[in-house]
């Protein structure tokens, strides 16, 4: 046998044409044009698409990748300056820094081949679950250059700890200043929490806008109260440091460099000591009487310095700024009495019978009444079947625009504000008489007292209240306005709202000549070298227009009767001559009034009187108190005002 095999040509024959036998033919199946037309087709959309992808990356976003690839060399650093401090008008530190610790991850810095792995150590080392940190990092580009807070709160031992541990060239230690708002004594007085505000670490959706005004998602930045308002001045303006890294982000050389300028020193209106008065005076009642939201406010009445704002309940800035986990967080946004709501300047309620000397003076403007003309109270007005009360039953008697005020006679405020009854459908919007304001005249003089708009106080989440009128009803209820509706507003209940803040400032007109002063935080700031001393708001007075000095006058005598014989007779034992008007503010049916006292010192001194020689003189003050739900205005308000009053004298 052969000791090899000849290999066998198993491949078809080709056949021969009988018509040709030097053509050769090959058996098959041709392609059709529709598959060729579809194959070409794809071979164009992909040629298409890759055209456009490199069309995309070569000019369409060719500077980003460009920025992106210059920035694995050259960068710009961010420089953070020095935060402003700030102090209250004696120069108390109410806000100061202290130093803090973070770790930090640059986004750019992350190898895309063990991107994973790094952040599942880092996760661990640093004590966040790695959801929440992948979480964190996808708010901000991949091409980031500035760290991300991915911990923060540390000290510095923690931070460096987990710093090492890391072992990752996009992991940084942070070195933070962290706001500290407790005062000298350690304490954290919390009622400064809304004038003061707080700050909080700039968030991604923030960083967008925030970057150009050289920021870092790592910074702090105001959100509320004058740390917000004055965020320009507080923060300072940051330096820039230009530097080359290698392939592992290290810094290799630097090419340029320029220095932050420190925030500048803000002094604010506030005296913290009268403000600790305020705090404690308004906790005490609202105790005693179980409650738990007032409003306390002390103001400058001629310069329009605040110098007390308090809203209860409060919150701690500081507790804020450390870090509070997310359950206590949120309980502290939950919370039924809102501690974040700033209510001495954003809470709106009716007036009650502190809104009298305003509605006074306006009728005594207008020559509706003088202060001789006398009304007899006999306990309401009847009309169409409605009775509208004074509070003392059977009346008061015949009393003057004074008396009306001190002893707080509804009946008085009914028949200047809206006038006698008349046999006439009650429907109207004009008043009963002839001889009255109307509402067009209460909405007139409101308005003139700063009613119904915000005050122009330096801080943002003021509320403007509401002055209810004919054309407001028919507009919102689709309601005529009824002669009832003028003797509610007249006595400030009905649907008139206005906050603490302006009713602060319409008494201040009493003691200051008849002035609307706007009420403001920010003393001056401490300038620069260089620059001359800023005063903070100019100029904060502006006459109330159509008022007369003839019925500002009576109108301050009337709030000192309510003081010496009045509903405010609790501050006549004070060392020194206060005036004002409470007030008992009717709610809802199922709640408790609210209880309000404002009012001023020091008032003119009689003739031939001497001031106590133990008293040192000191500017006029005004003091405005409310405790939601409190009752009666002269039971409950006037106690903390006196608290307040006695501390501004010593």
């Amino acid at each position: 046998m052969p000791d090899h095999y000849d290999p066998i040509d198993l491949a078809p024959e080709p056949m021969k044409s009988a018509e040709s036998p030097t053509r050769t033919e090959y058996m098959g199946r041709a392609a059709s044009s529709r598959r060729i037309a579809i194959a070409f087709l794809a071979m164009v959309a992909g040629a298409v698409m890759l055209s456009g992808r490199a069309f995309d990356i070569q000019v369409v976003r060719r500077q980003a990748f460009v920025s992106a690839a210059e920035q694995n060399r050259i960068r710009e650093e961010i420089l953070v300056p020095v935060r402003g401090a700030i102090v209250d008008r004696n120069h108390v530190p109410l806000v100061r820094n202290v130093p803090g610790y973070a770790i930090g991850l640059v986004p750019i810095d992350l190898d895309v081949r063990s991107a994973n792995t790094e952040l599942r150590t880092l996760a661990t080392t640093i004590g966040v679950p790695e959801d929440e940190l992948r979480s964190t990092l996808a708010r901000y580009p991949s091409y980031l250059a500035e760290p991300v807070v991915v911990r923060d709160g540390l000290t510095y031992d923690a931070a460096a700890q987990r710093f090492v541990a890391s072992a990752s060239p996009a992991v940084r230690l942070l070195v933070r200043e962290r706001r500290d708002y407790r005062g000298p004594d350690g304490r954290d007085l919390e009622s400064l929490s809304h004038p003061l505000g707080f700050v909080g670490r700039v968030d991604a959706d923030a960083y967008r806008s925030l970057a150009p005004l050289r920021y870092r998602p790592s910074d702090l930045v105001g959100k509320t109260g004058i740390e917000s308002s004055y965020e320009a001045l507080l923060r300072g303006r940051p330096g820039i440091r230009r530097v080359t890294v290698d392939a592992r982000g290290r810094v290799v050389a630097t090419s340029a460099f320029e220095p932050p300028v420190a925030g500048t020193p803000v002094t604010v209106t506030i005296d913290r000591s009268l403000q600790a008065v305020a705090e404690r005076a308004l906790r005490a009642q609202l105790r005693a009487t179980g409650n738990r939201r007032g409003v306390a406010i002390a103001i400058d009445p001629v310069q329009g310095d605040i110098l007390a704002l308090v809203s209860l309940p409060a919150f701690s800035s500081s507790a804020l700024v450390e870090g509070m986990s997310p359950d206590d967080y949120r309980a502290l946004v939950e919370h039924p009495d809102h501690p974040l709501f700033p209510r001495a300047i954003a809470g709106t309620y009716p007036s009650g019978s502190t809104i009298k000397p305003m509605i006074a003076t306006a009728a005594l403007s207008a020559g509706i009444v003088t202060g001789r003309t006398r009304m007899h109270s006999t306990g309401g007005i009847a009309i169409e079947g409605s009775f509208f009360p004074d509070w003392r039953e059977g009346g008061h008697g015949w009393v003057d625009v004074r008396e009306a005020i001190a002893q707080s006679v509804n009946t008085y405020f009914y028949l200047i504000g809206g006038g006698k009854p008349r046999a006439a459908p009650p429907s109207m919007s004009g008043p009963a008489q002839e001889q009255a304001l109307g509402p067009d005249g209460i909405e007139r003089g409101l308005r003139a007292f700063g009613f119904g708009r915000p005050t122009g106080i330096d801080i943002a989440g003021e509320a403007a209240g509401l002055i209810p009128t004919p054309a407001w009803k028919q507009a919102t209820r689709g309601e005529p306005w009824y002669i009832g509706d003028t003797y509610h507003l007249a006595i400030g209940q009905g649907d008139l709202l206005i906050t603490p803040l302006q009713l602060a400032v319409a008494t201040a007109a009493f003691t200051n000549g008849g002035h609307l002063v706007r009420p403001h935080l920010i003393k001056n700031f401490s300038p620069s070298p260089g620059e001359g001393e800023r005063e903070g708001a100019g100029d904060p007075r502006s006459p109330i227009p159509n008022i007369t000095p003839e019925a500002i006058q009576i109108v301050r005598q009337g709030m000192r009767m309510a003081v010496t014989s009045g509903s405010a007779q609790g501050l006549a034992s004070l060392p020194f001559y206060v005036a004002g008007k409470t007030g008992t503010a009717q709610t809802t049916p199922n709640r408790r009034p609210h209880a309000w006292f404002t009012g001023f010192a020091e008032y003119s001194r009689p003739s031939g009187t001497t001031r106590p020689s133990s008293l040192v003189p000191r500017p006029s003050i005004v003091v405005t108190v409310l405790v939601e739900e409190g009752g009666e205005g002269s039971r409950v308000a006037v106690p903390v005002a006196r608290e307040i009053f006695s501390a501004w004298a010593r």
